[in-house]
């Protein structure tokens, strides 16, 4: 099973504060010891909530795969404002 963080916000640049300002393992660590699949987060520049985070769930998804969305079809500012990142899953 692979899981991966989605993240997305209210403006166009929610990802790359998330980036700054957050580990992806250890938001999700805290989503899951919280027992929920979605947060939101504190954008420290705008001091507001803007940074939605959603835990999603798929079967395997080849690393391969990944990369050539990325490197094909994936726009480099789309991912500024909307984003996924992979993380290890843990059991509660």
């Amino acid at each position: 099973m692979t899981k991966v963080l989605y993240v997305y916000g209210d403006g166009d640049y929610d990802v790359l504060s998330f980036n700054n300002n957050y580990n992806p393992q250890k938001v999700y660590e805290e989503m899951v010891a919280e027992g929920i699949t979605k947060k939101d987060l504190l954008d420290p520049e705008w001091d507001e909530e803007s940074i939605h985070v959603e835990i999603k769930e798929f079967g395997e998804v080849d690393s391969e795969f990944v990369s050539f969305m990325y490197n094909e079809f994936i726009d480099y500012d789309v991912t500024k404002a909307k984003d996924i990142f992979f993380v290890e899953e843990v059991v509660k």
